[in-house]
């Protein structure tokens, strides 16, 4: 099927959109963990814009053990069958932003959010 546009990743579309206002952003320095989806680990390009992103922002991506090609799932394809499962792979993830002293924890899995956050605040 022909289509009149490119498809583009959104992380490509924010990063051209902020670079137009690259004069006008304010540096944030604040340290992100950025947890891949299980789906999209292994699209080529995203993480390259996402650093682009964090770079444009004054965000930091601190190296973390489970991130990028070593990324663990958030859990929500065990959601229904195990549980206990999910809590650890959650904890995981967590442990793994709290341990590199993360001010944030990102995703572009809006499921995760609400656990991750209020955990990172302990």
């Amino acid at each position: 099927m022909k289509v009149p546009f490119r498809p583009i990743r959104i992380f490509e579309y924010l990063y051209r959109e902020l670079k137009k206002k690259k004069g006008h952003l304010r540096k944030n320095p604040i340290r992100v963990a950025y947890q891949s989806p299980c789906a999209t680990r292994y699209t080529q390009g995203k993480d390259i814009c996402l650093d682009k992103i964090f770079e444009l922002l004054g965000v930091e991506r601190p190296a973390r053990k489970y991130e990028r090609f070593n990324a663990l799932c958030c859990g929500a394809p065990l959601m229904a069958r195990d549980k206990e499962r999910v809590a650890l792979v959650k904890k995981c993830n967590i442990d793994d932003a709290k341990n590199v002293k993360a001010d944030a924890h990102g995703f572009s899995l809006p499921h995760v959010l609400s656990q991750s956050s209020k955990a990172l605040q302990r």
